[in-house]
């Protein structure tokens, strides 16, 4: 998932002991557009950033980037993007 997700993971500390740590991946202020859940959108979205969509977007969504339609997200458009994941509705091509 691109955004708001938290995992753990391995690290050493200093003695060499292995601890968990949590990491963030939030990308929300990496440079990612978020829409979420509640936003309604008619009309075109297109960029080079990743997009998350937890609305309900009709139109058309032209990414040189990666997609994600969330578990909230339902979308309805022509879809062209890097990569995209589907955890949400979607109806188009």
């Amino acid at each position: 998932m691109l955004f708001g997700k938290k995992n753990t993971t391995n690290v050493n500390t200093s003695n060499g002991t292995p601890k968990k740590k949590s990491i963030s991946t939030d990308r929300r202020n990496q440079g990612g557009t978020f829409l979420d859940n509640g936003l309604v959108l008619d009309g075109s979205i297109s960029g080079n950033d990743d997009v998350e969509i937890q609305a309900n977007i009709k139109g058309d969504i032209k990414l040189k980037s990666n997609l994600v339609i969330g578990k909230n997200g339902d979308v309805d458009a022509e879809i062209e993007a890097k990569n995209i994941t589907v955890l949400g509705k979607v109806k188009g091509t």
